[in-house]
């Protein structure tokens, strides 16, 4: 997995662009598949520990983006930029 995590700030002054840039950010096709190659190592019950972690990373990851997705998608609803 090839993520920079970074910290932003609270309320960051964004261009529309950027906010509309992050309703569409998503993982790499190839993140995407490893995620279901570690769902069903999961399912059978053969996850190493490094692929335990590795699953859990994309879970917090998959969370982030979640949120910066509604948080652009609310600014847009509502007109403004933050």
């Amino acid at each position: 997995m090839s993520l920079v995590l970074f910290k932003l700030p609270i309320r960051p002054k964004l261009s529309l662009g950027t906010f509309v840039g992050n309703v569409n950010l998503d993982f790499q096709q190839t993140d995407k598949d490893r995620m279901r190659e570690l769902l069903v190592k999961a399912k059978e019950g053969t996850l190493t520990a490094n692929e335990e972690v590795e699953m859990d990373n994309y879970e917090r990851v998959g969370h982030m983006l979640s949120l910066m997705k509604s948080k652009a998608r609310r600014s847009l609803k509502g007109g403004k930029v933050l």
